[in-house]
């Protein structure tokens, strides 16, 4: 027995010190990853940020680091300390279709992070240049189908969840629809603008500020249900009762082997910080709904998405660059 006490002390004494530093957390700044270019996705970050940095008591700030469909800064924080100060916001556009797509990947979605928080859905609407004879959905595949291969649609990358959403029409309308990949959503906005491209799938943020230019129509909703922001617009499955949207979330992650007193904590701040005043009015606006839940949910969203996305590659035939 005396051996048993020793030994549980031992093991005490070794666990004492993670404990003390997780029952401190934060002392420092975290920072926050987002692995795409400003004034896209990370816009959403900015709005629960004030919330997230008071509940804490220490900054949390927005570092970009684009390049390679998030690719390199997913890496970089799979490759950082799981200290809790360098976590990664990500969207299932890298951590589900681009990992699906992709030919190799530089870090496993799964085996290399810890899963934090669900954030948000963001809901993506169907568009068309103003310069088109198209108001619907029907009138979109009519058109298609009596030009093929002319009409183009803009994405934000191969793999990105515009892509994967516009894939997912073409089959399930079975028209011919050219693509145009852009290397984010800002180029991808601004080409949608000038008519550069003829439809694409954004979601409403990155489009928001044209909406009212009278160079855009939105003629559907890629969800399932109505957005409560444009109510008399309606989901493309009322027209093509075989889409099936495709999921576009954000998450929290951080490192693998983060504590778990550390990751409970982050996960509760950004629970309350979608809570805010603030957030709530910025989600709304932009069409996203919030996820919430366990910390482990993140975690098994990827492997059920992760799943669907290489079914849905294989039916559509998509290939990397």
């Amino acid at each position: 027995m005396k051996g048993f006490w020793i030994a549980c002390m031992a093991l005490a004494c070794a666990w004492a010190p993670a404990l003390v530093r997780s029952q401190a957390y934060p002392v420092k700044p975290i920072r926050l990853v987002a692995p795409y270019p400003p004034g896209g996705i990370d816009a959403y970050a900015r709005a629960l940020l004030p919330r997230a940095t008071e509940l804490l008591g220490q900054p949390v700030v927005i570092e970009n680091r684009a390049g390679a469909n998030g690719f390199i800064g997913a890496e970089y924080v799979a490759r950082s300390a799981p200290d809790g100060y360098t976590l990664l916001f990500i969207s299932s556009g890298t951590f589900v279709y681009g990992v699906a797509l992709a030919r190799s990947v530089p870090f496993d979605p799964i085996r290399d992070f810890t899963p934090v928080a669900n954030l948000f859905e963001t809901l993506k609407i169907l568009t068309v240049h103003a310069s088109l004879p198209i108001g619907s959905v029907a009138e979109l595949i009519d058109y298609a189908k009596r030009n093929p291969g002319k009409l183009t649609y803009a994405s934000a990358g191969i793999g990105s969840v515009q892509h994967l959403v516009a894939e997912s029409f073409k089959s399930a309308a079975g028209v011919d629809i050219l693509h145009i990949p852009y290397k984010g959503t800002a180029p991808m906005a601004t080409d949608l603008l000038a008519g550069r491209a003829d439809l694409g799938f954004p979601a409403v943020n990155n489009v928001k500020p044209y909406l009212g230019s009278g160079k855009l129509k939105v003629i559907a909703v890629a969800d399932a249900r109505r957005y409560a922001g444009m109510p008399d617009i309606p989901t493309v499955s009322e027209t093509v009762p075989a889409f099936r949207p495709t999921p576009s979330w954000t998450a929290v992650f951080g490192p693998a082997g983060m504590a778990r007193p550390v990751v409970d904590r982050l996960n509760s701040v950004f629970l309350s910080a979608l809570q805010s005043t603030e957030a709530r009015r910025y989600l709304d606006e932009n069409g996203a709904a919030i996820k919430g839940g366990s910390p482990q949910d993140p975690g098994a969203t990827v492997k059920d998405d992760l799943a669907a996305a290489v079914e849905l590659i294989r039916k559509t035939g998509i290939r990397a660059e």
